[in-house]
């Protein structure tokens, strides 16, 4: 009886409002549908709700008690959705998730030595070296490449999703290709590298007040408050790869002083001497942000550098001023201003820090949407802004969660906005995981 009256007030709520209070009852009811980027319903993607699977969508769960949970959806032939949803008592909560389909096209970037090479696939001329060939049908290609009394002829395998980057030394006789390298990337222009190593450079931040938090957010940011910060540094960019090995070669993995007690027992008890990801050459690079660290890795970088890691307060107010904006550039999303899901922003893995200048903060923060989350020092309480201190909040003492702050590269913008806030347990090591660093005036 009591699921037939849920049901009828469902159908009426979800149509007329989108979310009701029940009448009845203290657990709240979640309604997920799926659909593509053009609203077309989508059906049959699998639903997780703390990494537990709960069935396909479209999804009815009744009986859900309160609290915030982190929902995950999958579908062949389209990435993953993920956010934090809160169900309140008493509630029906009804969204409808819009998955990106994956790219079936792949990418070619051909060099050779000597340049300017006129390049054949499958006999026809695509034309001269150094060339990029996008949005090409994944397969095995037949290449020729001619330079005056130099050429080069073979095969080469390209791959959905891929953008393949080859480089070849042609000869009169022969001709060896000498590299061969690929990674997972949107088929887009390759973007300039950062040839100088990334300084470890902070930011001057005033003391002062700031609007914090979003009355039109999820409910985790409400109320919209003032707070008050003393002075402080924050470091202009993300901790890169090449700034985490001088930590590591340091000894940092074997110092514990660096660590706190759980940290300490964490990397012992699972033999862990290195980010998770520190081979994978998709994260990696040395002016890529570092990932798969956990809040206690961070942690430890900081107090060896000589820093901590910034309050949620204080990377929030870095990273919008004092105004109250959106994004760290204004108020309207510019998918070209941060590496944010989606082709727009030239890059499918996290990018060089320092990639978006037209995004950096007020105060001259860069990635600080998008790029990698970045841990900070507080514990995450989904209630906190309701009785936090206006002067310096330092977070709850204690919860389960560890906040994190500012998206990544495989999530939208609407998750990249500066008042969103993303949570983990401090042993997580994600491959969009990252931080930087702060210090007191």
């Amino acid at each position: 009886m009591r699921r037939d009256i849920y049901i009828l007030l469902f159908v009426i709520s979800v149509f007329a409002f989108g979310s009701v209070v029940l009448s009845q009852g203290n657990e709240g009811i979640l309604y997920i549908k799926t659909s593509d980027m053009k609203d077309a319903l989508l059906e049959g993607a699998e639903v997780f709700i703390n990494e537990e699977y709960k069935g396909k969508t479209p999804l009815l769960l009744e009986d859900v008690a309160p609290g915030t949970y982190k929902i995950r959806i999958t579908l062949s032939g389209y990435y993953d959705w993920e956010r934090s949803v809160l169900i309140e008592a008493d509630e029906v909560v009804k969204f409808t998730a819009k998955l990106r389909k994956r790219e079936t096209k792949a990418s070619l970037t051909i060099l050779s030595d000597p340049l300017e090479a006129e390049v054949y696939i499958n006999g026809e001329l695509m034309g001269t070296t150094p060339l990029i060939l996008s949005d090409l049908e994944p397969g095995t290609l037949k290449i020729k490449l001619v330079k005056d009394e130099y050429e080069y002829e073979g095969a080469i395998a390209v791959e959905a999703e891929a953008k393949t980057k080859v480089e070849f030394i042609l000869g009169k006789k022969a001709p060896t290709k000498v590299t061969l390298t690929e990674e997972k990337v949107q088929p887009e222009e390759i973007r300039p590298s950062i040839t100088k190593p990334i300084e470890g450079e902070m930011v001057y931040i005033p003391a002062g007040e700031f609007i914090m938090g979003s009355d039109k957010g999820d409910n985790d940011e409400k109320p919209q408050h003032t707070v008050y910060l003393d002075a402080f540094y924050i470091d202009k960019y993300e901790v890169t790869n090449a700034q985490y090995r001088t930590f590591m070669e340091a000894g940092g993995y074997d110092n514990r002083t660096f660590w706190t007690d759980e940290g300490w027992n964490f990397i012992k008890s699972n033999n862990i001497t290195q980010p998770k990801f520190w081979r994978d050459k998709k994260f990696n690079q040395p002016n890529q942000p570092v990932v798969g660290v956990s809040w206690y890795e961070a942690s430890a970088y900081a107090r060896w550098a000589g820093k901590r890691l910034p309050t949620e307060a204080e990377w929030e107010k870095a990273s919008r001023g004092t105004d109250g904006r959106n994004w760290p550039w204004g108020d309207e999303f510019i998918s070209t201003y941060a590496n944010t899901s989606g082709r727009d922003d030239g890059y499918m893995w996290p990018a060089e820090v320092g990639s978006y200048p037209q995004g950096e903060s007020p105060y001259g923060v860069y990635d600080m949407a998008g790029n990698v989350w970045e841990w900070v020092a507080d514990w995450y309480d989904s209630g906190y802004y309701s009785s936090s201190p206006s002067r310096n909040p330092e977070g709850p003492q204690y919860s389960e969660y560890k906040v994190r702050r500012g998206s990544s590269w495989d999530l939208g913008g609407a998750t990249a906005r500066c008042a969103d806030r993303g949570f983990g347990p401090p042993n997580s090591r994600g491959f969009s995981i990252g931080f930087r660093c702060a210090k007191s005036k």
